[in-house]
């Protein structure tokens, strides 16, 4: 179980990970294989370009929660975020 703490959507001073795009590319699947839009692709294409970072100056989403009983950041690229709902690849809290 995870209990949100906060949700910002700060701009990054440095690069970070795409907590996001892990889940994306783990699930094994291609966009296509989830029935993604061209401009859906594109977002996922350019994040892969980028190699998963959330980048100098973008702003990204920062979530703060408690999970198993940890206080943890959970960071991701806003559009990856977006897919990974839409396509239902997040696992449930």
């Amino acid at each position: 179980m995870c209990n949100v703490i906060k949700t910002q959507y700060p701009i990054a001073r440095k690069d970070h990970d795409c907590m996001a795009s892990i889940w994306l590319t783990e699930s094994g699947e291609g966009p296509f294989y989830y029935g993604m839009s061209i401009e859906e692709a594109k977002k996922w294409a350019v994040a892969r370009k980028n190699r998963y970072k959330i980048k100098k100056g973008e702003r990204y989403l920062n979530v703060t929660q408690i999970h198993e009983g940890q206080i943890m950041d959970f960071k991701a690229i806003i559009d990856i975020d977006k897919l990974c709902h839409k396509y239902e690849i997040y696992e449930p809290c």
